[in-house]
């Protein structure tokens, strides 16, 4: 057994962690980023409520909202009786108030429902896809208002490089080849968690999204005030004559024939210009060093959030806007070059379009409602 510290929390763990389903107690060192993320981002929702970490492995996720966020409570659960023994081990070490369940979550939700238990927020960070939880996390969910993020690590399922897992996990079509592949499995992830939340007559709204490396995670508003709205986001993207548009399941009967569509996917926005300005305003610009300097991965996090409330101002401008990688362009269309990510922004504004910088594709994409072919013949011109 071997001592850590990850963030505030301190956590005990076997001399030897791997990272796989089979794993004594799994924790993954990679996925801090991840967690620091989520510190940042729910700072100002979680103080003072009670808050679920529906697959908890060693603690490390709900062990760090209550220190670090706030949260007044955090209730874990896990089936592993070997990283169990690890949890509430941490859960003493760190002084925190929580509980710890030995179970199935979603058996333990299904009682929970009927007992009247519910959370303002729910953490869902299972290995692999979420899509076998994401009914049970509606469960748990207050009706009211509460939050709910979701982490997804399949992305050869999500980005569409095996067509049959990705319709066999989420009802979607993707395609790897796409230039913006990446955005369309965010919005099939956001899709799918919505058509679960309707199913208990709830809506969500996007408040945000990390994509890193090997994983994406979106965290969404959930409400019963939100059912309605919620429905007329669900839809297909549609690709014809180099753009994009969204077709809504509702007009499906008006669409073209020929077109190229893609998903069931989340069609609105992915960032609330609302909530990312608050927390910009709030939490980062009056006090990010003083209340983050301790985390490893600062940097990263306040420079995604800073691009998220660009792509948040690009998406009011223009809700249609979408994000191209530029290496995949780059790729796609044989350029030998590339060029800074701005001067191509300032270029599609001078020329009418809305347009930002967005942290997709490791923060080296655009978000436009140009055509396709508009972008490219800006690309070829600014490296000449």
């Amino acid at each position: 057994m071997r001592l850590i510290k990850e963030g505030k929390a301190r956590l005990l763990l076997p001399d030897s962690v791997k990272i796989s389903r089979k794993a004594e107690a799994f924790y993954n060192p990679a996925m801090a980023v991840n967690r620091d993320f989520s510190v940042v981002f729910l700072q100002p929702e979680l103080r003072g409520k009670r808050i679920l970490d529906m697959l908890a492995g060693t603690g490390v996720r709900g062990i760090r909202y209550v220190l670090e966020c706030g949260a007044e409570e955090c209730w874990f659960i896990e089936k592993n009786p070997a990283a169990y023994k690890y949890l509430e081990k941490n859960i003493e070490l760190n002084s925190i108030k929580g509980k710890a369940f030995l179970a199935d979550a979603r058996q333990l939700c299904l009682q929970w429902q009927e007992a009247g238990e519910q959370f303002f927020f729910v953490d869902l960070d299972p290995f692999g896809s979420p899509i076998h939880f994401l009914y049970f996390a509606g469960l748990a969910l207050d009706r009211r208002r509460s939050l709910l993020a979701v982490t997804a690590t399949d992305l050869g399922a999500l980005f569409g490089q095996s067509r049959q897992a990705t319709v066999r996990k989420y009802c979607a079509v993707n395609d790897k080849r796409l230039p913006w592949t990446e955005e369309l499995g965010l919005r099939i992830l956001l899709g799918a968690v919505a058509r679960e939340m309707l199913r208990h007559e709830l809506g969500i709204k996007p408040l945000g999204y990390h994509f890193w490396k090997h994983f994406v995670r979106v965290y969404v508003e959930v409400s019963t005030r939100l059912e309605k709205e919620c429905i007329q986001y669900l839809g297909f993207a549609c690709f014809e004559q180099g753009k994009v548009h969204f077709l809504p399941l509702k007009d499906l009967d008006s669409g073209k024939t020929g077109e190229q569509r893609y998903g069931v996917l989340w069609a609105g926005k992915l960032v609330s210009a609302e909530f990312i300005n608050k927390l910009i305003n709030e939490v980062i610009n009056s006090s990010f060093n003083e209340n983050f300097n301790y985390l490893s991965n600062a940097h990263h996090v306040l420079k995604y959030l800073q691009l998220l409330k660009e792509e948040a101002a690009c998406q009011e401008q223009q809700p249609a806007a979408w994000a191209y990688s530029l290496p995949r362009l780059a790729r796609r269309y044989k350029l030998s070059k590339t060029l800074a990510l701005d001067k191509l922004v300032e270029a599609l504004r001078q020329h009418g379009y809305a347009a930002s910088r967005s942290p997709l594709y490791s923060m080296n994409s655009v978000r436009t409602d140009a055509p396709e072919y508009v972008i490219v013949e800006l690309i070829k011109e600014l490296i000449k």
